[in-house]
């Protein structure tokens, strides 16, 4: 026996023809309708309201959906790809089944979307709303997002290295093992934010909220952290050889077991921080306030590893 078509919520048959989208949207009935099986490449949706529509095994590559309404719209099995969704309302859409590249998303209203594995590397997302939005496991390589609002978004896996994000909003984020490498953060608000695992090697933290993130066993290689604020942040376990901290409010922060080695404390404040089994191997601390800190197990400069590091076979 032959299976009936499927039927979206709406009751409306699913479109599985041009004709019929070409019918619909002439009449702007397309609200709640389920698309099937099209091949829409460089097809223009340009301002049409498309809420709630259900998007299955559609091809959008090149599509133009600039401008439209997309609040609540499902894409399943979806290509967009080189896609215009620059201005678009995708509020609380999900787009965790659709396969997701390159797509122009400038001013785009992304709160509460749901992606996965997406690749929107060099995106401008400056005018972007990403207020709770998920990007797991997602590409965002070199975007633009200074001054972005990212706060309850999920950034779990996911990739910024390279990103411009100076004075963005990453309050209460879930980034686990999310990769910061080389991105810019200057004056960025990150407190709270949950980053266990991050690879935030040579990322820009100057003058950066930081009190209470969790940056546990991250790799803060190289970073750059001057006159920022980091108070009860948790950094146990990094690796923050050759960090730049000088300045930093670090009051209360747990630092136990870090490698600071060869990192730069000067004028810090460290009070009631906690260093214990810290490696503090050739870090610099001039001017730097410890006054209650917890220093057991602390390891100081190691003579013979400061002797192989100089050696040197010029005569």
């Amino acid at each position: 026996m032959l299976s009936a078509t499927p039927q979206p919520a709406s009751g409306l048959p699913a479109v599985t023809t041009r004709e019929q989208l070409e019918a619909l949207l002439a009449s702007r009935k397309l609200e709640g309708a389920t698309l099937q099986g099209l091949d829409l490449a460089g097809f223009d949706f340009r301002g049409a309201r498309l809420n709630s529509t259900r998007w299955v095994g559609v091809d959008l590559t090149g599509a133009d959906l600039a401008g439209c309404e997309l609040g609540g719209a499902v894409f399943d099995k979806a290509e967009l790809i080189e896609t215009d969704l620059s201005g678009c309302v995708l509020q609380g859409a999900d787009l965790s089944r659709a396969r997701v590249r390159t797509c122009h998303v400038s001013g785009a209203d992304l709160r509460a979307v749901r992606l996965l594995k997406a690749e929107l590397s060099g995106a401008d997302l400056r005018k972007a709303r990403l207020a709770g939005a998920s990007f797991q496991q997602s590409l965002l390589v070199g975007v633009n997002a200074e001054g972005a609002d990212w706060q309850g978004c999920v950034l779990t896996d996911a990739t910024l290295s390279g990103a411009k994000l100076k004075g963005a909003n990453f309050k209460s984020v879930a980034a686990s093992q999310v990769s910061l490498r080389g991105a810019d953060l200057t004056g960025a608000i990150l407190s709270g934010m949950v980053a266990r695992d991050a690879d935030a090697r040579s990322a820009i933290f100057d003058q950066a909220q930081l009190s209470e993130a969790n940056f546990t066993s991250s790799n803060l290689t190289c970073a750059i952290m001057r006159k920022a604020t980091a108070k009860a942040a948790l950094f146990a376990r990094a690796v923050m050889v050759r960090a730049d901290l000088r300045g930093t409010l670090l009051e209360g922060a747990d630092l136990s077991r870090a490698d600071l080695s060869h990192a730069n404390l000067d004028v810090a404040v460290l009070k009631q921080a906690n260093l214990e089994f810290a490696n503090l191997h050739r870090t610099s601390m001039k001017s730097t306030d410890l006054s209650g800190a917890r220093l057991q197990g602390v390891r100081k400069t190691d003579p013979e590893r400061a002797k192989a590091e100089d050696f040197s076979t010029e005569k």
